[in-house]
């Protein structure tokens, strides 16, 4: 039997699949460059609300909100969570164009000893626009890069080898709610600017949440807490 005949074709259907799936891969990375096209882009991206227009300012004027948080970038500022940074934050300019940053950001030391890829890797299910194969349990990898190229593509606005690090002349404008509690009665909350949370400090003063951590070799600001349940109800 003449095998040749039978396993040129399937060879060649194998090479079509695999240049589908090298092909699918490339479609599913993402970069500083083409993340927000990316339908799930919510997932990495601070997107800046534009019926919002908040202004520094006007930020440090509001009281008694808790658990709120500001990335701003000449006076002009957009809402994120300070319990979990996204990797990206779209604040407009002075002309109300918006602008995307990459707010992942490195102390210089750590990029040097750890080695980032600046990748992540995750995993989603197959729909009718992606499935490769006829399969309710079929996943598809999607690549998101931090990766920067330029110091404007960084919210620091200091790329480094590829890693946006945090700029000691230009700090991040990071404005958060502080929370104080009074006689464990009475609590009041207000707004304060400074640096980002994980940012290097030397004091707490120079901390938008006004806490300057020790670690074994350097300091860093560090998250702030918020009223309890019973403290927001009293008031």
């Amino acid at each position: 039997m003449n095998y040749k005949k039978f396993l040129i074709p399937i060879l060649f259907i194998y090479i079509l699949n695999i240049q589908k799936i090298c092909s699918f891969e490339l479609n599913n990375f993402y970069t500083y460059e083409n993340i927000t096209k990316y339908e799930n882009a919510g997932y990495y991206i601070y997107f800046h609300n534009e019926n919002q227009i908040l202004k520094k300012s006007e930020i440090l004027k509001i009281k008694n909100e808790y658990h709120l948080s500001y990335f701003c970038k000449n006076d002009i500022c957009t809402k994120v969570n300070r319990n979990c940074f996204e990797y990206f934050v779209e604040i407009p300019d002075e002309n109300n164009n918006k602008k995307l940053y990459i707010s992942e950001t490195y102390r210089y030391d750590e990029i040097k000893s750890l080695k980032h890829e600046f990748l992540l890797s995750s995993k989603i299910k197959c729909n009718s626009t992606t499935e490769l194969i006829n399969n309710e349990d079929c996943y598809i990898n999607v690549y998101t890069s931090f990766k920067c190229t330029s110091n404007s593509q960084c919210l620091s606005n200091k790329c480094v080898d590829g890693a946006c690090i945090y700029n000691e002349e230009n700090p991040i404008e990071f404005c958060t709610s502080i929370y104080h509690s009074i006689f464990f009665f009475y609590g009041f909350s207000y707004m304060n600017c400074g640096k980002a949370i994980s940012e290097p400090c030397h004091s707490n003063k120079e901390c938008a949440t006004k806490t300057c951590t020790k670690h074994e070799n350097y300091k860093s600001c560090a998250s702030t807490g918020g009223p309890s349940d019973s403290d927001v109800q009293k008031i």
